[in-house]
């Protein structure tokens, strides 16, 4: 859903439009639901959250778009429980547990064996990037689960999104280039896309099904 967006505005653009229309929604229901959303505990976990989930993560795997195939990229996130594996395991939450391992085998050989064949050329910096997203956003679960769970999922997204297109949009600005902005109507479909479905209603599901 990235790739039309990412192609056209680049990948800090995208992203900022994104998250801060996110935030603007969020800051919406935040404020009908909750008095305040500046509690220093959990403004400061939201914007440790934004850096893990959406300024490393999602900037690193759109980015990799730029260099390997969309698949590829799949590929490589579908790796994120096994790293989420063992960061807890590491950080004291979790023990080994083989169940878990060969479910996520079968999860990987079932994602290689829909998109293997959208596979092409493998590109060491795109590989890099999908992979050091994927490492980030494990870390961010981890830590969402060993420090976040017992706070308003509503207000720790509202802060990761609001910090994330903050940031992304100040790393734009220097390359600014209007010129260069092109944006159709499918890159705008996109971004509503992201920014509501995924950005919103995916990262309230994953942090639900975190707490459980």
């Amino acid at each position: 859903a990235g790739l039309y967006p990412v192609q056209e505005l680049g990948v800090y653009l995208t992203l900022s439009i994104r998250f801060l229309l996110s935030s603007v929604i969020l800051a919406i229901v935040a404020g009908m639901v909750f008095k305040s959303l500046t509690e220093p505990n959990i403004v400061k976990k939201g914007i440790i959250l934004g850096l893990f989930n959406n300024i490393i993560y999602l900037g690193c795997t759109f980015a990799a778009l730029k260099y390997i195939n969309p698949g590829w990229v799949i590929i490589i996130v579908s790796f994120s429980p096994f790293f989420t594996l063992i960061f807890s395991i590491l950080s004291g939450e979790e023990k080994f547990n083989f169940t878990s391992f060969t479910a996520f085998l079968l999860g990987i050989s079932g994602v290689f064996i829909i998109v293997h064949g959208s596979l092409s050329y493998i590109n060491f910096y795109g590989i890099t990037l999908a992979i050091i997203g994927t490492i980030s956003f494990s870390a961010g679960t981890v830590f969402f689960k060993k420090k976040c769970s017992e706070y308003s999922t509503i207000i720790l997204n509202f802060w990761q999104t609001f910090i994330s297109g903050i940031i992304l949009l100040l790393l734009y600005v220097p390359n600014f280039d209007k010129n260069t902005i092109t944006i159709s109507l499918k890159s705008i479909i996109s971004i509503i896309y992201l920014s509501t479905i995924v950005t919103i209603g995916g990262m309230a599901l994953w942090f639900y099904l975190i707490k459980k």
